[in-house]
């Protein structure tokens, strides 16, 4: 099978509806362009594409021009494999560690992708990993948990749309959220801590809580 896509394969491919097969690595400018993507799995064609967890490596700009990406972030099992390819002869611990620096590598990769509407499922990334999550000046970013507890999760967005579905924050260190965004949604979000949010002023901004989110 196909395991990669190679760096600008659809650049400006604007004729492009879907590209159907099993990948795990997308290049450099790969979907650039291809502005009339359709994933079938969404007849209102509001998800442009969806990447599944087992893709470990996204290109910059790969989606540039792109309207939305559903991506999966990359998976445990995926992780702790390419971890275990890239320290053959690893301790458990650096094995472990790698794992957790690969799954902060590709959300790193998936937020400068150049798409303008993220959709981004933590659920299954490998447990303990603390992330950084910066998310560049973009229409929206919307973050699914999985109802699962993120240990020390730093979110700074810059989106004009900031969404949280799902999660419990538990940070002891530093304010979680950073938020200089038109509109920050939180639905069934939960957290503990000296701070969970702090909402930079913005003309017109909008804070919307819903289904008994609670911040302590």
């Amino acid at each position: 099978f196909i395991k990669s896509i190679p760096a600008r394969a659809f650049k400006n491919c604007s004729s492009l509806k879907a590209v159907i097969g099993s990948f795990t690595e997308i290049g450099d400018e790969a979907f650039a362009g291809c502005t009339n993507l359709t994933n079938m799995d969404d007849p209102a064609n509001v998800v442009n594409m969806n990447i599944p967890s087992n893709v470990v490596k996204v290109g910059e700009d790969a989606f540039k021009g792109v309207g939305c990406i559903n991506v999966r972030a990359i998976n445990s099992l995926c992780a702790y494999s390419e971890a275990v390819e890239s320290l053959p002869n690893g301790t458990d611990e650096e094995i472990e560690k790698k794992q957790r620096e690969l799954t902060q590598e590709y959300i790193e990769s998936v937020l400068n992708s150049g798409a303008q509407r993220i959709i981004l499922d933590l659920s299954k990334i490998a447990t303990n990993t603390q992330l950084t999550i910066e998310v560049p000046e973009i229409d929206s970013i919307e973050l699914n948990g999985g109802t699962r507890t993120y240990n020390n999760l730093i979110l700074k967005s810059k989106a004009n749309n900031t969404t949280l579905n799902e999660m419990t924050i538990r940070n002891t260190n530093a304010v979680p959220l950073t938020i200089d965004s038109g509109k920050l949604t939180l639905h069934k979000v939960f957290g503990s801590g000296n701070a969970i949010a702090k909402k930079k002023k913005k003309d017109g901004a909008v804070l919307s809580l819903s289904q008994d989110s609670t911040l302590e």
